[in-house]
């Protein structure tokens, strides 16, 4: 098998699961890097705040990366 290349995308699951072991955007679980990367967004995009399929987007994929974090934990 060979090694990947640092640039290369890896494969789903892969690519989740070091995502979320190096606590990356947005796999983080810290409340203050959702919260700073929602003001970026609303400042380029303010209308993006009363809009309830982003709100909804949002908040699952902060959920997500809970669930996601906590199983990667279960199965080490």
């Amino acid at each position: 098998m060979s090694n990947q290349n640092e640039n290369e995308e890896l494969p789903g699951m892969l690519a989740l699961a070091k995502g979320v072991q190096e606590g990356a955007w947005p796999h983080t679980m810290d409340a203050q890097v959702w919260a700073r990367n929602w003001l970026e967004i609303t400042k380029d995009k303010p209308e993006v705040a009363t809009d309830e399929g982003a709100m909804i987007g949002w908040f699952a994929n902060a959920i997500m990366a809970g669930y996601d974090n906590a199983m990667l934990r279960s199965n080490t």
